[in-house]
């Protein structure tokens, strides 16, 4: 509802990556009904918060107070608070899209999280931890990434950051080797000639697409990977 059904991007899994085959093709409209979240686990919705919280990250201050009282409301299928997350997060996705519709520049922002969450994904094998469930580790790295490029937005960062380090605590555990992950990485779709290419937050509402200095990429990792252990 508020990631893959927006936007007309479809993709599927290749032994190489994540979604590195695909096409776009646009629906005639889409409808998301919140009620039918009611029909999944509570993994699953947890799984779908994954997205919310990157959009909670490219929207800024009123997504991240929003969710924060959602967390703290203790109640997962709380339709009042899915109503208003499932409503921003698709709006936004729309307006990004319909300026960018097949990732020239400007949609690679809706990868926030995702360059660390897919390599994530694949180190695993599929299906060991749900997309979203990867997407929340690979946020966190993103954001440790963010604060090393720049020491300057670790202030800004910081309410974000601990409303992510929430939803860690809602994960599975599993074993992650970060030198496989650091692998799965060289093959992200998102490359400048050789370099990857990062989301990375300024603040809170102010996302950039940007190579990085190779020597912070594991450091960033290593650090949103013990945040997990230690929540286990």
């Amino acid at each position: 509802m508020v990631d893959a059904a927006i936007g007309g991007k479809t993709g599927i899994n290749h032994k190489f990556g994540k979604n590195l085959i695909g096409a776009f093709w646009q629906p005639s409209f889409v409808i998301c009904d919140t009620m039918f979240i009611n029909t999944l686990s509570s993994r699953l919705i947890v799984a779908g918060l994954g997205e919310v919280l990157k959009y909670s990250g490219l929207i800024g201050k009123a997504m991240n107070d929003l969710l924060d009282e959602y967390f703290e409301a203790g109640n997962l299928f709380d339709q009042k608070y899915l109503n208003k997350i499932v409503y921003l997060s698709a709006k936004y996705k729309a307006e990004i899209v319909s300026r960018d519709e097949r990732e020239g520049n400007l949609r690679m922002v809706l990868n926030l999280g995702h360059t660390y969450g897919h390599a994530i994904e694949k180190s695993l094998g599929y299906g060991k931890l749900q997309h979203g469930e990867a997407v929340i580790i690979g946020l966190l790295a993103a954001i440790e990434l963010s604060e090393r490029t720049n020491m300057k937005r670790i202030a800004s960062l910081a309410d974000y950051k601990n409303t992510i380090k929430q939803f860690l605590e809602l994960i599975p555990f599993c074993s992650i080797d970060i030198s496989d992950v650091i692998t799965h990485m060289g093959v992200d779709k998102k490359r400048k000639g050789n370099k990857l290419l990062f989301v990375l937050l300024d603040k809170p509402g102010r996302p950039i697409i940007s190579d990085v200095n190779n020597n912070l990429i594991r450091p960033s990792l290593y650090a949103a990977l013990k945040e997990y252990e230690l929540r286990r």
